[in-house]
């Protein structure tokens, strides 16, 4: 009897361990739009940037871009992946900017770059927004900008120099830490 009760104890942690995170709440009042783009470098591995936290509450179950399964190449173009609704009103964006990869082999012979930090702007009501980056061995940077002009919000977040995350991150790291 009391085995049963253990057990049933145990198995209901288990089951509120996996309960999924609620998504954030739907904004209220004006919104303008935010999108996410990849940037593969090749069939096997892409960079993206996506928001983590908008005034300091989780977005991840909105943007956040998973890893593919190994039966699902990555899109070899750069493309928009997503776009999500975002408060036209004076706002705190966490930006992340890291590599995903089709499988982990991938991961042990290609650059995983790692890049995190806060942009504050203003949207515009019903405008669009993108978030952008480029990642290379020397300068990294992630950035919101405008879709129709252009216009980089607030400012980049740049690593001048290797923002290259360790072999023990690729594999066991949040992908939301970066050093930098």
């Amino acid at each position: 009897m009391m085995a049963n009760r253990m057990a049933l104890a145990a198995v209901c942690v288990l089951v509120a361990g996996c309960t999924p995170t609620p998504l954030p709440p739907a904004f209220t009042g004006p919104v303008a739009h935010l999108s996410m783009t990849e940037i593969a470098r090749g069939n096997v591995a892409a960079d993206v940037v996506y928001v983590s936290k908008i005034n300091g509450q989780d977005f991840l179950g909105e943007i956040y871009p998973s890893q593919p399964g190994p039966n699902m190449p990555l899109n070899p173009i750069t493309g928009v992946m997503t776009t999500v609704d975002i408060p036209a009103a004076p706002t705190r964006f966490t930006l992340h900017g890291n590599s995903i990869f089709q499988a982990p082999i991938f991961a042990l012979s290609m650059a995983n770059y790692c890049v995190a930090g806060d942009v504050n702007f203003t949207p515009i009501a019903n405008e669009n927004y993108i978030l952008r980056g480029t990642f290379t061995p020397t300068y990294s940077a992630i950035w919101i900008e405008d879709e129709q002009n252009g216009t980089v919000q607030d400012h980049k977040i740049e690593i001048h120099g290797s923002a290259k995350a360790g072999l023990v991150k690729k594999f066991f790291g949040n992908p939301d830490d970066c050093e930098n």
